[in-house]
């Protein structure tokens, strides 16, 4: 079981007791203001970045029916990536990895290269980072580093899920993730069904249309 505590200002359940929102694996955290965790289901999200769209979302059956026919893998199909990782082989295999997804994959080498390229302007068509539904960004890069561009994207009011890609899972690194903005923690290696039990998850919240 997962235990949010969110603020006062407002209150926010997650139905984890239902068999498809259960993520039990020990690698992955969605984050909360103060989530504690319960069990070995090392899952937590942050849940002021998730209401403003939550509000948004007025037909939850749709998004049901959306997900009904999708398994852990099925819910990838057609997700729009930009993955962020400074290490060449492992952006490489990544990539491959969720291409074989079905995801259609961008990428960027490290933290300053992703916030030029994702707050540049599409023309009349809004927002470079608007064209994804999610965002894998690795933390520890040279020249500007996950943290920051993570920062630097909320500052400018990017609202697209985040992820962070770390090596660790101590609860220091977990909090630092969620000071700077990210929605998530998923710890190497990716592997696939565990990503997917998350976009099922942001879906569900209105994160990811």
């Amino acid at each position: 079981m997962i235990l949010l505590r969110c603020s006062q200002t407002f209150s926010f359940a997650i139905p984890f007791q239902r068999v498809e929102d259960r993520v039990t694996s020990p690698r992955m955290r969605l984050m909360g203001a103060e989530a504690v965790e319960e069990s070995r289901a090392n899952i937590r999200i942050h849940p002021s970045a998730s209401l403003e769209n939550l509000e948004r979302t007025t037909d939850t059956t749709e998004i049901e029916q959306r997900l009904a026919g999708l398994d852990r893998l099925g819910v990838l199909e057609g997700k729009r990536v930009y993955f962020v990782e400074d290490n060449a082989l492992v952006l490489m295999t990544v990539k491959r990895v969720l291409a074989k997804a079905g995801c259609v994959v961008s990428t960027a080498q490290d933290g300053q290269e992703a916030v030029t390229e994702l707050l540049r302007p599409l023309g009349e068509n809004g927002w470079y980072y608007e064209s994804f539904d999610f965002i894998l960004m690795d933390c520890l890069m040279p020249e500007k580093d996950g943290y920051e561009a993570t920062a630097e994207l909320r500052s400018a009011g990017v609202k697209t899920p985040i992820i962070a890609l770390t090596g660790n899972s101590l609860q220091a690194d977990v909090d630092r993730c969620l000071h700077v903005g990210y929605d998530a923690v998923l710890v190497k290696p990716i592997l696939l069904p565990e990503l997917g039990d998350l976009v099922r998850t942001f879906m569900r919240r209105g994160m990811i249309v």
